[in-house]
C-alpha cells in the first residue's frame, strides 16, 4: 500500500471514530466494553498526553506543524530515508500527528475515548495509538537496526 494511501486511511479512521464519539458517545458519556477493563469515555482534551500543556493550543499546533514537516522530510528525502520498520513507524507517527492536528485546528481540542479502567492511564484515541505504536517501533528499529543507526549518525555528522 502506498504511503499516502495508508496515511489517508489511518486519518479517515481516526476522524470517523471521533465523529462517532461526538454523535453517539457524547450524549451517553460512557459505554463499558469490558466492565472494569476498558470503556469508551467521551473526553475533550485541550492538552497533549495526560492533558499536559492544557489550553496551549497555539503552542501545540506549532509543535505539530514542525513535527509533521520534519517527518515528511524524513519520509520524502532520499538522503534521510530510513529503512524497514523505522520508515513505517514514521508513517504511523505522521498519520497520528495529522489526526490530532486536524482536531486541534478545527475544534480547539482533541477527542479521546478509549479508557483503561483498571489503571490510572490517559484516555486516548486512534491517532494516539498510531503515535504510540509508531514511537515504540521507531525506538526499537533504531536500537536494533544497524542500517538506520548508521544513516542517522551519518546525517548528523
Amino acid at each position: 500500500m502506498p504511503i499516502a494511501a495508508l496515511i489517508t486511511a489511518l486519518c479517515v479512521l481516526d476522524q470517523a471514530v471521533k465523529l462517532w464519539a461526538r454523535t453517539v458517545l457524547r450524549p451517553v458519556g460512557r459505554i463499558d466494553l469490558i466492565p472494569g477493563i476498558i470503556s469508551l469515555t467521551y473526553e475533550k482534551n485541550s492538552g497533549a498526553f495526560f492533558s499536559m500543556l492544557e489550553g496551549r493550543q497555539v503552542f501545540l499546533v506549532c509543535v505539530s506543524v514542525v513535527a509533521i514537516a520534519l517527518i515528511i522530510i524524513m519520509l520524502a528525502h532520499p538522503r534521510h530515508r530510513l529503512k524497514g520498520a523505522a520508515h513505517w513507524s514514521l508513517v504511523l507517527i505522521l498519520a497520528g500527528a495529522l489526526g490530532n492536528f486536524t482536531d486541534r485546528v478545527c475544534q480547539g481540542y482533541v477527542i479521546d475515548l478509549f479508557k483503561f479502567e483498571f489503571v490510572n492511564f490517559a484516555i486516548f484515541n486512534v491517532a494516539d495509538i498510531c503515535i504510540t505504536i509508531g514511537g515504540i517501533v521507531f525506538m526499537a528499529a533504531l536500537a536494533f537496526g544497524r542500517e538506520n543507526r548508521a544513516l542517522l549518525s551519518k546525517t548528523n555528522a
